[in-house]
């Protein structure tokens, strides 16, 4: 398995032109979509700015403050894309989760994705119920990158900021109720493409719009499922632990990567996990606290979480 690092707007510009190469295919850009209303002879009419689209399927994969709000844990961050005059970075290696970083805002960790000796993205990840400011993410990146990597605050002040990144993903199994309408389906992060456990959504969504695309063609039983209800559970149990014990994150994820064989870890992450990859991660993991959390969710013992802020919407 390699790392692959994908840039969004090569993505986004390849999968639209595609599109708009496509004889079978038309973009309405700029305009904005609302309402979905099930029709009597089984479709679906979508209040667009541009008119009403009377549709076969309605594919929904717009964003939902809902799921935010309703989420008890946050994947948070943000990510400054930096290059150098000078070299500072390792290109061979990735720095995946590093929680030796202050932990006083909730589980912490640092990022980096080296692109060259003096070019890297670096970010600030936290797994919590609070969003924070822009500045207080910044600190950490510069206090990071002075301490691991001997960056001067002088070569902070000549680094050009290429570009920043910033997200905030609800990591919780928590799923929207799918719409009345058998015609119209969720998806994405509504429609609980999201990994719980990581924050992890593309790999996942590639495959899992291939399997989409087959049951489109001849929609017999169920829509496919992104993920099983076990592995939900299983991730719901996890983070449940890592809220109230986040001093001990460090060790879970230390552990689980020394002590589960690479290829079985990837696809455990990546939702292609097989029964004994999951079994692997499982016997990595304390025993004890697991099981004192997993009785907990079983009968609703565990304490709440405070929920985001209103201002969450804003940012």
């Amino acid at each position: 398995y390699s790392y692959s690092y994908v840039p969004g707007d090569a993505f986004y510009d390849q999968a639209v032109g595609h599109l708009e190469a496509s004889d079978r295919a038309s973009l309405m850009m700029n305009q904005s979509a609302g309402a979905v209303k099930k029709t009597s002879y089984g479709r679906s009419h979508v209040q667009t700015s541009a008119g009403t689209l009377d549709a076969k399927w309605v594919l929904d994969t717009r964003p939902s403050h809902e799921l935010v709000e309703a989420a008890e844990t946050l994947q948070h961050f943000v990510g400054l894309h930096l290059r150098f005059d000078k070299p500072v970075f390792d290109p061979s290696t990735v720095t995946l989760m590093d929680f030796d970083v202050p932990q006083d805002h909730g589980l912490h960790f640092l990022y980096v994705l080296p692109f060259s000796e003096t070019e890297a993205l670096v970010e600030s990840t936290f797994f919590s119920a609070n969003v924070l400011s822009q500045e207080t993410y910044e600190d950490y990146i510069y206090d990071y990158l002075k301490q691991r990597f001997d960056v001067t605050e002088s070569m902070l002040a000549d680094a050009e900021l290429v570009r920043m990144e910033r997200g905030v993903v609800p990591m919780t199994p928590k799923r929207l109720a799918q719409p009345e309408s058998p015609v119209w389906h969720k998806l994405g992060t509504p429609g609980g493409f999201v990994r719980p456990s990581t924050g992890y959504c593309f790999h996942a969504t590639g495959r899992f719009a291939l399997e989409n695309q087959a049951w489109l063609k001849k929609p017999v039983g169920a829509v496919p499922s992104i993920r099983s209800k076990a592995l939900d559970w299983l991730d719901k149990v996890l983070l449940g632990y890592l809220n109230r014990a986040p001093s001990e994150a460090p060790e879970i994820f230390y552990s689980m990567f020394e002590r589960v064989h690479p290829d079985a870890l990837v696809r455990f992450l990546s939702n292609v996990g097989t029964m004994s990859d999951t079994l692997a991660v499982m016997l990595a993991m304390p025993v004890w606290p697991f099981v004192k959390e997993a009785v907990g969710q079983c009968f609703d013992f565990s304490p709440k979480l405070l929920k985001p802020s209103s201002g969450l919407r804003e940012d």
